[in-house]
């Protein structure tokens, strides 16, 4: 975990935080990490949901992962606004025209003011439908706050766009639900020879 925890914050900032060369936050690796956490989490949950009746209650720590994702992102802002340090905010106001205050203002709404009033209830928290629709929207909203994280750092636009993310997305997804898939397979052919 912690080999994991320093290359996954690596990761971030050398990833996707060098697109602003101008801009340094000391908890941009860990919001990438929680990025990574609410992400593989989602896709636990939702995997483990549409197979049988759970078990466990997940709602509790999916409910504690998203506060922990949100914790951070709300950090950085109040941190950065506080500090009013023009390079580091300017990494915010590239963020907020041309429609990407929308997107933020749908992120913020989307996954984490519903779902956080949501799963406050039991009957969501520890429901096997709500949490299936949490967890699968969890996972779409994750392009979302990729996108919202990369491309205003990017000269990216136009048909550019609309050609490159979806097959992008297409392949590296589907390498990825392929090997899933594989691993999958393997696991269940192992459980079915020790049972």
């Amino acid at each position: 975990m912690i080999v994991y925890a320093l290359t996954g914050s690596f990761a971030g900032i050398d990833w996707i935080e060098s697109l602003s060369p101008e801009f340094h936050s000391s908890v941009y690796g860990l919001l990438f990490v929680t990025f990574q956490i609410l992400a593989g989490f989602a896709f636990a949950v939702f995997v483990v949901l549409r197979q049988r009746q759970p078990t466990l209650r997940y709602g509790d720590i999916f409910l504690s992962i998203l506060l922990l994702w949100a914790y951070i992102h709300a950090m950085q802002y109040i941190v950065i606004w506080s500090g009013d340090i023009p390079d580091e905010l300017v990494w915010y106001l590239h963020r907020s025209p041309d429609g990407w205050g929308v997107v933020l203002t749908a992120l913020v709404l989307l996954q984490f003011v519903i779902p956080f009033f949501a799963m406050l209830s039991e009957r969501v928290r520890y429901g096997r439908g709500p949490l299936l629709v949490i967890a699968g929207g969890t996972l779409a909203l994750r392009f979302v706050e990729a996108f919202w994280l990369v491309l205003p750092s990017t000269s990216a636009g136009g048909p550019v766009l609309v050609l490159t993310i979806p097959a992008t997305v297409m392949a590296i997804g589907g390498v990825w639900l392929l090997a899933f898939a594989e691993m999958l397979r393997r696991v269940e052919a192992a459980a079915q020879e020790t049972g």
